[in-house]
């Protein structure tokens, strides 16, 4: 019984445990540099032109930092339509130079100006 009991605890201490995840906030004009709240650090936010900005720890303080946000091929990408959740926080660049961004809309996610 005591083998079988530890047994069953290594393989629980195994298993990898999930990362608290990144929160989004609101844009409030945030700019990159510029100090956060402790409480925003390791939150993020995007700018309206794409850029993502994480709030990071620096030194006694904590500031904005542009994180890249990678970029999709396009493949006739429109605004409003659903996009997959592994693309969340990606951008593509249409034909006519709009940038549209994966963003999350509830339970799924969808390409935003």
């Amino acid at each position: 019984m005591r083998r079988l009991l530890f047994a069953f605890l290594s393989l629980t201490l195994l298993i990898p445990t999930s990362v608290e995840a990144h929160k989004t906030v609101l844009y409030k004009n945030q700019k990159a540099g510029q100090f956060c709240n402790k409480a925003e650090i390791k939150h993020s936010v995007f700018l309206p032109d794409g850029t993502k900005l994480t709030c990071k720890k620096d030194g006694t303080k904590s500031r904005w930092n542009v994180v890249p946000v990678d970029i999709v091929l396009y493949t006739n990408q429109k605004n409003g339509q659903f996009c997959k959740t592994v693309d969340i926080g990606k951008y593509v660049i249409l034909p006519d130079e709009t940038r549209l961004i994966c963003e999350k809309d509830g339970t799924k996610a969808r390409w935003r100006q």
